[in-house]
C-alpha cells in the first residue's frame, strides 16, 4: 500500500531536502517526512545510496551488501521489491519525489533536480576538511574543536550491519585525523596551548583509539613535566592493554618514552631552573626522515564471515608481519594503532635509502 502523496500544487514552507545520517536515518522537507517505510531493505537501501559515491550504488553491489543469504535471482527480486518499496516512502514528500530514486539495469542512484539536498553527513564531513585546510592557529583550533563537536553516529540504526562499517570507518578516520592534527596544533604553541586544553585534546585521541601510541607518549611526557607518576604508568598500561588485546606490544619507542619519562620527573615535576625536568634533559636534533603511514584493509565482508576472536587473529597477525618488515628494512615504528602504523627511517639510524626502503616496506 503506498503512502499518501502531497499534491504537485501543495506550497512547503521548506524547499530544501534534509536528509539525516548522523544518528536516525531521515529524510525531511519542510515538516514532513519521509515514510512509513513497511520493509526495513527499503529504507536500508536509501541509506546504502545516500552515504555511496555521488549517492549511487551498483546493482550488484547493493544485492550483495543487503541480500548477501538470498540466491542471486531471488535476492534481484528482493531489491527490486525495496526499490518499490522505497519510492512509496518517499512519495510523502512529493508526487515528484518518487522519482528522486533512479534505477537502470546497473545502478541505483539519488537524484533531486526539484529541491536542493542538503546531507548531514556532507555538511560535516566538508566542515572537517576546511579545518584540516586551514593554517595551523587560532581560527583553526575554532573550526576543528566545532566541527569535533558533531558526536553523532553514522547509520545509527544499523548498528551491526557489515554494510555501514566502511562509511563509518571512513567517516571516523577523518574524525581521528581531526583530533590528531588539532592535539598537535595544541602542542606546539599553535592554537589553545595551555596545559590543560593540550591534555584534553590527546585524551580525546586515546578515547577513540586506545592503541595510539603517538597521543600515549605525548599525554606521558606531559605527566611527566608535572610530576604526575601515576597517570605516566597508567597512561602506558592503557596503550599497552589496547595493543595486547590485538596481539601486539607497545613499540620500543614508546617503552622508552616511559622508561624516560619516569627516570626524568622527580615527584615535583620541575628543576632547578624552573623548567619541565623532562624537557631540560631532551635533546633535539634536526634530521631529514622518510615517514610511513600504513593502513590495513580487507575484502568487503571480511567482518561477516569471521567472529571476533578469528577477526583479532588476522588484523595482530597483519600488523605483526607489517612491523617486522618495517624493521626488518631498518625502520623504526613510531605508533601502532587498531588501523595500521607510522614509522620513520633514517632516525635514529640513517642510511642513503631510507626513502627507498620506505617504499618498500609500503609496498608489501
Amino acid at each position: 500500500m503506498a503512502a499518501p502523496v502531497v499534491s504537485g500544487t501543495e506550497r512547503l514552507s521548506d524547499p530544501v531536502l534534509r536528509v539525516t545520517l548522523l544518528g536516525p536515518f531521515t529524510i525531511r522537507r519542510g515538516e514532513r517526512g519521509a515514510g512509513p517505510w513497511y520493509r526495513p531493505p527499503a529504507k536500508r537501501l536509501c541509506e546504502l545510496v545516500m552515504v555511496s559515491p555521488g549517492y549511487r550504488v551498483g546493482r550488484d553491489v547493493a544485492r550483495e551488501l543487503l541480500f548477501a543469504d538470498l540466491a542471486p535471482d531471488a535476492s534481484a527480486n528482493a531489491l527490486s521489491r525495496a526499490l518499490s518499496l522505497a519510492r512509496d516512502a518517499l512519495s510523502t514528500l512529493g508526487d515528484e519525489a518518487t522519482g528522486w530514486l533512479r534505477a537502470d539495469r546497473a545502478h541505483i542512484w539519488f537524484f533531486s533536480a526539484e529541491v536542493p539536498v542538503e546531507v548531514d553527513l556532507v555538511a560535516h564531513e566538508d566542515a572537517l576538511r576546511a579545518a584540516l585546510a586551514m593554517e595551523p592557529g587560532g581560527p583553526r583550533d575554532k573550526a576543528l574543536s566545532t566541527a569535533l563537536a558533531e558526536r553523532g553516529v553514522l547509520l545509527e540504526d544499523e548498528p551491526y550491519a557489515d554494510w555501514a562499517m566502511r562509511p563509518r570507518e571512513a567517516l571516523e578516520l577523518v574524525r581521528q585525523t581531526a583530533r590528531l592534527e588539532l592535539a598537535r596544533d595544541r602542542t606546539r604553541g599553535k592554537g589553545r596551548s595551555g596545559p590543560e586544553a593540550v591534555i584534553e585534546a590527546w585524551e580525546a585521541v586515546v578515547a577513540h583509539d586506545p592503541t595510539s601510541e603517538e597521543a600515549a607518549s605525548s599525554l606521558m611526557r606531559i605527566y611527566s613535566a608535572q610530576g604526575r607518576r601515576q597517570l605516566v604508568a597508567s597512561t602506558y598500561e592503557r596503550c599497552r592493554s589496547a595493543l595486547a588485546a590485538l596481539g601486539l606490544r607497545v613499540s620500543p619507542a614508546l617503552g622508552q618514552a616511559q622508561l624516560a619519562t619516569v627516570e626524568l620527573a622527580p615527584r615535583s615535576g620541575r628543576a632547578s631552573d624552573g623548567l619541565p625536568v623532562a624537557r631540560r634533559h631532551l635533546k633535539e636534533e634536526r634530521r631529514l626522515v622518510s615517514v610511513l603511514f600504513a593502513e590495513l584493509s580487507g575484502p568487503v565482508g571480511i567482518g561477516r564471515r569471521l567472529d571476533p576472536e578469528e577477526m583479532r587473529q588476522v588484523v595482530g597477525e597483519a600488523l605483526a608481519g607489517l612491523i617486522a618488515e618495517v624493521e626488518g628494512l631498518g625502520g623504526t615504528v613510531t605508533s601502532v594503532s587498531g588501523a595500521g602504523l607510522a614509522a620513520v627511517f633514517g632516525a635514529p639510524q640513517s642510511h642513503e635509502d631510507d626513502p627507498e626502503r620506505a617504499v618498500r616496506a609500503g609496498g608489501r
